[in-house]
């Protein structure tokens, strides 16, 4: 006779179902979502909360008594040499994801007709509407992918309490990932073929959902789905026209690790992407760069500058400033950039990281090595050494469109031996500034990506860098008013500001070496 589970306080008695009945309360009541669609009967689906999910699933922990267990982590370790503690951790893992396993819908939302929470937990859901017959259509998906449970962001948050609707944002990348599917629905994809013309691309929620599932299964407007695998994550056409649309590299579709670091290249992923509200330009990132953001509607854009205060704190390395264009407006610094599409030029106009693979050796080679990693926001603005090029205007500025000229800089003194000229595109305005005779500024190249100094003084490593043949450096345009040393200020550019060294036959492995400067900007 199959065991009875039931919570018991004797754990004694039954240690090993007990500690399978403790943590499956810790996932229904932590790692699951606050509310869930039960499809039992996929065409008429009801609201639960955990309470209902916890008491929903319990009877099917029923089919694991003691003895099944123990046979199961005796099992784990024949067969994959593990210790007893890990096997019976595996094991009880394995067994809550089987019981807990849930849908999540992925959509683009209907301009209005969509089922709201209030409408599904008080039956007054319209059952002709397009709304809900959207809803049932993704439910009957996932009973038939064997999901008794699914999740859908329209009528599964309870956006009257704040506190649920906090933790559905910060938690939304971990609900996608930790589901047993994810059932994205194509409005206006009819074939394959159209794929890459539809809107759910184009929106910003959209993105982490595509990264975030393990496992993705997209349908088309008549919910006929649209590839031959059990993953469509698997299935080479559809990663083809994901590639080809987004950009994004297959590796990362299929393998997705959350971190606050290759920021401008996530950055670019995110770039052009529209949200209804403002801010969710910035909280739709917080998953994939794996970071914690107090949600705060209303804030407008000060939210995409709270976001790159974290990620500037958690990645102290200087792929963070591969920016251009505008900083953000709510912020002291100007060191911040204005949105993703402040990324998008590096990205556009790089050849070398186009190959993803030689992208990460890149930076793996060179992190540790390169800039200031003690970088940090103060009240000052952004506190950072650069290594300082000085430079002055070689020729005069070219028009290059409507508010946007060319600058072409020459480094100062003995530098202009080593380093080409370096190209600047900025705004009218500091055009002006470059013009002005006698001059009224001085200006500098603040190279970020220099290479720190080894040496066992520390004073030295810590007021020196060095510039070195091989590689294109970057850095922000600087200036300062005549007469004010200490006083640079970040200067817009609509490019990346690179400093290549002077092609020379037979000369390899050279460098520069020079002081560093400490600015606010």
């Amino acid at each position: 006779m199959p065991l009875i589970l039931r919570e018991s306080t004797h754990h004694h008695s039954r240690p090993i179902v007990q500690e399978l009945l403790d943590t499956f309360r810790t996932h229904v009541f932590s790692v699951m979502p606050a509310h869930m669609l039960d499809v039992s009967d996929p065409m008429n689906p009801r609201l639960i909360g955990r309470d209902g999910v916890y008491s929903l699933l319990m009877g099917q922990l029923k089919r694991y008594p003691e003895e099944t267990i123990n046979a199961m982590i005796e099992k784990h370790r024949t067969d994959h040499g593990t210790t007893p503690p890990i096997a019976k951790a595996e094991v009880i893992k394995s067994i809550i994801e089987e019981i807990a396993r849930y849908a999540i819908f992925s959509h683009r939302w209907l301009t209005v007709g969509e089922i709201t929470f209030e409408e599904l937990l008080h039956s007054r859901a319209p059952s002709d509407g397009p709304g809900f017959q959207k809803l049932r259509e993704f439910c009957i998906k996932a009973s038939e992918l064997r999901c008794s449970l699914a999740w859908a962001d329209t009528c599964c948050i309870d956006k009257s309490s704040s506190s649920e609707l906090d933790e559905a944002i910060r938690s939304m990348f971990r609900w996608y990932r930790s589901a047993h599917v994810c059932v994205v629905h194509l409005a206006e994809t009819t074939a394959l073929s159209e794929m890459e013309r539809d809107t759910w691309f184009t929106r910003g929620w959209t993105l982490q959902e595509l990264l975030a599932p393990v496992r993705i299964k997209f349908f088309g407007t008549d919910w006929k789905q649209l590839g031959e695998s059990d993953n469509d994550k698997c299935d080479a056409k559809i990663t083809g026209h994901i590639v080809n649309r987004t950009n994004i590299p297959e590796e990362d579709l299929r393998d997705f690790t959350p971190r606050p670091d290759d920021v401008s290249r996530r950055m670019a992923w995110a770039a052009n992407r529209v949200t209804t509200r403002v801010e969710d330009r910035a909280y739709s990132l917080i998953g994939i760069f794996d970071v914690n953001l107090i949600i705060a509607y209303g804030e407008g854009d000060r939210a995409f500058g709270r976001l790159m205060e974290v990620i500037y704190q958690k990645r102290p390395h200087h792929e963070v400033f591969l920016w251009e264009g505008r900083p953000g407006y709510d912020h002291a610094s100007k060191a911040l950039p204005a949105s993703p599409e402040s990324y998008l030029p590096f990205h556009r106009d790089d050849a070398e990281f186009k190959d993803v693979a030689a992208k990460k050796r890149f930076w793996k080679d060179w992190d540790g090595k390169f800039g200031d990693t003690s970088f940090a926001l103060t009240n000052r603005g952004l506190s950072i050494k650069c290594f300082d090029v000085w430079v002055t205007l070689r020729s005069p500025p070219l028009k290059v469109g409507d508010d946007m000229w060319e600058l072409t800089l020459c480094p100062w003194h003995t530098l202009e031996d080593d380093i080409e000229d370096i190209k600047a595109l900025v705004d009218t305005e500091t055009c002006s500034d470059f013009e002005r005779t006698p001059p009224e500024f001085s200006a500098a190249i603040g190279v970020l990506d220099y290479l720190r100094v080894d040496s066992d003084r520390p004073t030295y490593v810590e007021t020196m860098g060095r510039l070195v043949d091989g590689r294109d450096h970057f850095g922000w345009l600087l200036m300062c008013p005549m007469g004010h040393a200490g006083g640079w200020y970040k200067v817009m550019t609509y490019s990346t500001v690179r400093l290549r060294f002077k092609q020379v036959a037979n000369e390899t492995g050279r460098s520069i070496e020079g002081s560093l400067i400490h600015v606010y900007l």
